[in-house]
């Protein structure tokens, strides 16, 4: 049985990978701001909307982050204040929040977080999937290669085998 400190541990590390780190992040809040802009747009006022939306992240560590923003936001400070002293969060994320918080456009500013998210994410994606093509036709090579060599070793060793009577 793992703790929830080192959950949270173990998620603050996925974050840090280079490469994946950001696919999660980018993800993660970009699902995240998908449920804002619903609630938001229903009604909902922030903090019962961060309070809902806190359960889509299913990495511990931005869960937890979210939980201090929610306190934070308890506390009296801005929305865009509480995320712009989270260190996880990316900057793009952090600048537009603060933009749609001046012009009280909240709502709104997180339906284009969420697309410009998932474009950055869709765009990672195909990046990886370009550089892991070349790995799989490798990986294929060989395993055919394999597959050859289990064939045609038997049948060399027989050969040899007839020379030598």
């Amino acid at each position: 049985l793992i703790s929830e400190s080192i959950k949270i541990r173990i998620s603050s590390f996925l974050l840090k990978i280079p490469f994946f780190g950001s696919l999660i992040l980018f993800n993660q809040t970009a699902r995240f701001c998908s449920s804002m802009h619903l609630m938001t747009s229903a009604g909902l006022n922030t903090v019962d909307s961060l309070q809902i939306a806190k359960d889509t992240f299913t990495n511990k560590c931005l869960k937890s982050e979210i939980e201090f923003i929610i306190k934070r936001v308890l506390s009296g400070s801005s929305i865009s204040h509480a995320f712009s002293q989270s260190k996880v969060f990316p900057n793009v994320f952090i600048q537009l929040i603060a933009s749609g918080d001046v012009g009280s456009q909240i709502s709104q500013m997180f339906k284009n977080i969420h697309i410009f998210l998932n474009e950055e994410v869709e765009a990672k994606r195909n990046i990886m999937l370009t550089l892991l093509q070349p790995l799989v036709i490798l990986f294929m090579g060989v395993f055919v290669m394999l597959i050859v060599l289990a064939i045609m070793l038997p049948l060399l060793q027989m050969n040899n085998l007839i020379f030598t009577l």
